[in-house]
């Protein structure tokens, strides 16, 4: 009877072990969090907020909004975005963009300011099109210049 409790005993200790590694392996849960502000060092509410972690695997991007005052909480483990992984946090409204970089280590707290996005318009079509005229123009006096000489 002894012998059938220690063998009992034994194969619930070997099993015990076995599983122990995979429990201490659980992944860590964190959050990033901080706080978005406008060129004008105003909070910006409801500005949607993207922190790309960057690791072997590539690119994993985590996604939250800010709330009423401009502030953000992101949940995400270790599993997603390892401690050391480098991370950049961007946000941006209708006219503004801002990013950061930083590196995710248990929780990182993140101020980002906005900067307006100024659109420059291309005129590449128009542009060519009056450099081509210029060239034909001073082309065309060119030889007519020589034609009378």
């Amino acid at each position: 009877m002894n012998k059938i409790v220690a063998g009992i005993s034994l194969i619930a200790a070997v099993i015990a072990v076995s599983l122990a590694p995979h429990a201490a392996h659980a992944a860590a849960q964190y959050q990033f969090e901080g706080y978005v502000y406008d060129s004008d060092g105003q909070p910006v509410p409801q500005a949607p907020v993207t922190v790309d972690c960057y690791t072997h695997g590539g690119i994993t991007p985590i996604l939250g909004t800010t709330n009423v005052f401009g502030h953000f909480i992101i949940d995400y483990s270790t599993d997603v975005c390892p401690d050391g992984s480098g991370i950049t946090v961007s946000a941006k409204t209708a006219d503004e963009f801002g990013s950061t970089d930083a590196m995710a280590f248990g929780g990182t707290f993140i101020n980002l300011d906005l900067h307006k996005v100024i659109s420059v318009p291309e005129y590449g079509g128009l542009a060519g099109a009056l450099a081509a005229g210029a060239g034909i123009g001073a082309l065309a006096y060119t030889r007519r210049r020589h034609a009378q000489l």
